[in-house]
């Protein structure tokens, strides 16, 4: 029910895992390494028992930088 960063990582390391793990390799990061530390922060976040989802500030932080380098190079939406 809280989307975090983390969140967002996951997603893209498990449905773009070729683009991610590219990614990862040109800051010389290891994938295996990346994922499991990524899952361990995943188990320690906060639940939230209310209905519906919550958005970290961290992920609105988040969306919003990706968003003002979008527009910084005069396009309208976030490529990946």
């Amino acid at each position: 029910h809280f989307i975090s960063p983390e969140h967002i990582l996951y997603a893209l390391l498990t449905e773009e895992p070729e683009l991610f793990g590219a990614i990862l390799r040109e800051r010389s990061i290891d994938a295996q390494k990346f994922q499991t530390a990524i899952e361990r922060r995943l188990q320690i976040i906060p639940r939230d028992s209310r209905e519906g989802f919550r958005v970290a500030p961290e992920t609105t932080d988040l969306f919003k930088f990706s968003m003002e380098k979008a527009r910084a190079e005069n396009r309208r939406t976030i490529d990946a």
